[in-house]
């Protein structure tokens, strides 16, 4: 064996070395942390407060990376708490006392017409884990956050305008294309979000729709999907655009069943 070839094997050997060495540290402090939120009572209040508490005293110190793994952990625990503890409601909806024990939780009442249900307040724990967070993950929770207080669909509505719903779709996009190459915990949520704005400015929504009364295509429509034609979407735009020049701008079955 060569010298050459040799050092060749040493260096991949180091690689391999280091990369398990590094997995299998992050896996220490992701177990550790699980390990302890299962054994909280998912169905008690005070069980947020100490998980949240557990999360620092687990990833004190730890690279931000892991931290957006033990983030998900703790999300994914708050979601589960909600579905099991008995808040209540509607009867304590606009007691003061019982809102503000919510609030000190992290948590908020959400009501409208249809329903009262209790919600994590996101910018709440956002900022209080917020030191602990990777730069990417930080930028995906404030863009999150921003566009669930701006809104997107009320009942079967559009509340944004279409360049506002192109922005997005262009910004997940892009988001998109990084998380994968930044291996992002996140990743697939991350195609959620962009799959379901495009979705909405292909198909519309059943009261925002996409044709005028006459089945043909709307202009603010066209200048959308026009605008949205371009990264990793453009094939998927083209396509569509190509199938409505086919049926001229007017609604037809392969414009109305188009797959990508």
């Amino acid at each position: 064996m060569t010298y050459l070839c040799a050092m060749k094997k040493i260096i991949s050997l180091f690689f391999v070395i280091f990369f398990s060495v590094s997995l299998f540290s992050q896996s220490v402090y992701l177990q550790k942390y699980y390990a302890g939120l299962v054994i909280l009572p998912s169905n008690e209040l005070l069980s947020i407060a100490k998980a949240q508490a557990l999360y620092f005293r687990t990833f004190d110190g730890v690279a931000p990376a892991i931290c957006d793994s033990g983030y998900v952990l703790f999300e994914d625990f708050i979601i589960d708490a909600i579905d099991n503890i008995d808040f209540d409601l509607p009867a304590k909806a606009h007691d003061e006392a019982y809102i503000n024990k919510l609030k000190l939780a992290g948590l908020k009442i959400v009501e409208n017409k249809n329903f009262v249900t209790v919600m994590p307040d996101m910018d709440y724990f956002f900022y209080g884990f917020y030191s602990y967070l990777s730069p990417f993950m930080k930028q995906y929770m404030e863009r999150v956050n921003t566009e669930n207080r701006n809104g997107f669909i009320s009942g079967d509505s559009l509340i944004i305008s279409r360049r506002e719903l192109v922005s997005r779709l262009i910004f997940w996009d892009d988001f998109y294309t990084s998380s994968l190459q930044q291996r992002f915990v996140l990743t697939d949520e991350v195609l959620s979000r962009r799959s379901r704005y495009l979705e909405a400015l292909i198909f519309g929504e059943p009261n925002s729709p996409v044709y005028n009364a006459d089945g043909t295509v709307r202009q603010d429509v066209r200048d959308a999907l026009k605008k949205a034609s371009r990264g990793s979407l453009k094939q998927i735009i083209d396509g569509y655009l190509q199938i409505l020049e086919s049926c001229n701008f007017t609604k037809c079955d392969k414009a109305v069943f188009y797959t990508w």
